[in-house]
């Protein structure tokens, strides 16, 4: 049906959904997300109007705009640029329709999009993975393509276009086709490294990288087609990380508010800074590696030794050494091992025990640490050793990540030191 009789006849009538609106209709599709553009008129670049794209085909495009008659330049991202003409008698408002003159990109000037250029401008995030894996095996195909969607979607990343950049990597040069080119801040011999180990070996490589000045990091995802070309998706996970860091810090503080109430203060819980501090303080006395129970005893006799010169009863000795020693067996439990330092300063004993675990997942902090019978395998735990570490020393310092876990016993001896000792 003609537009003008369309006008008067159906003003109801949605363009969008007539796709008659623009050259090409046969082939129009809505892109994966509406984005707006700028139109500059050719005869005075000074001049901008703005639209919103709605209908895309290889030849026309429709924008929910208001603009006079003329040829207009739109820069749909930073290597691709298209040369319009409005199509006056075409469309109702709000919409426009626009024949595409010309595509201006790196390798020239072409009468309309390239397949791959319509493609990912109309497809989603979903579709695209698709296309960039077409030509891999059978085999893998599937599988990699579940994990790409997987990791869009546990991300948060709803459509890739809004923070990553898809480019095609073919002989030795990199192509973009995202809409929006994003600055990548990784240097192109890294990149293209990176792709070329994906089609030496023919499989789907992924890593996470972070920039030169350590200001950004990219999830990366290279994808084999042939011997000579792939994809490569990067995104850029950097405000995710940021944020995801933030809640751990906000975590942290929930918890340590809540465990040194629960505790009268004695178990405090440390970020990065404050363990390097509190570990930093004091005269090493005794450095004990823990890789096998075999080095739990020399730590205890090594300890023992040290602790001889206070006036410390039989018990009070026991007591305090099983607490530094079921400090230690976590460790080697949880982390396979870790280091026992032991620091004395001002009366004040420190064992510092630090291991490169999984950590404590805080959602599990409390039973963890309170919980005198609570015990994971997959989680490091106090469990029955913090009851005695809470009663026999005076405080215990924790700092836990996904990195490792320190925790420190502090314990004043300045009371129980003998005479001989002072003197």
């Amino acid at each position: 049906m003609e537009c003008s009789v369309c006008r008067k006849e159906f003003p109801d009538k949605d363009c969008i959904e007539c796709k008659n609106l623009i050259s090409g209709a046969y082939l129009a599709r809505k892109p994966a997300r509406e984005f707006l553009v700028e139109l500059k008129p050719v005869e005075n670049r000074n001049i901008k109007y703005y639209g919103t794209i709605k209908l895309l085909s290889p030849i026309g495009i429709a924008l929910e705009s208001s603009v006079p008659q003329g040829v207009y330049m739109i820069k749909l991202h930073e290597k691709l640029e298209i040369k319009v003409s409005l199509i006056k008698s075409k469309g109702k408002t709000p919409y426009q329709g626009f024949d595409i003159i010309s595509v201006i990109r790196d390798d020239g000037e072409h009468t309309r999009l390239s397949n791959e250029e319509f493609n990912i401008l109309c497809k989603s995030a979903e579709e695209v993975i698709e296309q960039l894996t077409e030509d891999l095996p059978e085999t893998t195909k599937n599988l990699v393509r579940e994990k790409l969607k997987e990791d869009v979607e546990k991300s948060q990343i709803l459509d890739l276009f809004k923070v990553g950049t898809v480019l095609k990597y073919q002989s030795g040069r990199f192509r973009t086709l995202s809409l929006e080119d994003r600055q990548i801040t990784l240097s192109e011999d890294y990149l293209r490294n990176f792709v070329e180990k994906a089609l030496k070996d023919s499989v789907y490589v992924r890593d996470k990288v972070i920039d030169a000045e350590g200001e950004k990091v990219y999830d990366l995802h290279a994808l084999p087609m042939s011997y000579n070309s792939g994809g490569l998706i990067s995104i850029d996970v950097t405000d995710i990380i940021m944020a995801e860091r933030k809640q751990k810090e906000k975590e942290l503080e929930i918890y340590r508010d809540v465990i040194k109430a629960v505790t009268g203060g004695k178990l405090i819980l440390m970020d990065e800074e404050e363990s390097k501090k509190v570990a930093e303080e004091g005269e090493a006395i005794v450095e004990q590696e823990i890789a096998d129970s075999t080095d739990l005893q020399k730590l205890r006799v090594s300890l023992k030794d040290f602790l001889g010169q206070f006036n410390l009863s039989p018990r009070e000795l026991l007591h305090l050494l099983l607490c530094i020693t079921e400090a230690a067996t976590n460790a080697l439990k949880h982390a396979g091992g870790g280091k026992v330092t032991v620091k004395y300063d001002a009366d004040i004993l420190k064992v510092i025990v630090e291991d490169e675990g999984e950590g404590i997942d805080f959602k599990k902090l409390p039973k963890a640490t309170l919980m005198k019978s609570y015990s994971d395998s997959s989680t490091f735990s106090l469990g029955n050793g913090f009851t005695l570490m809470f009663r026999f020393t005076d405080r215990l310092y924790l700092k836990t990540s996904p990195t490792g876990t320190i925790l420190i016993l502090s314990k004043n001896l300045g009371l129980t030191k003998g005479e001989e000792a002072l003197a």
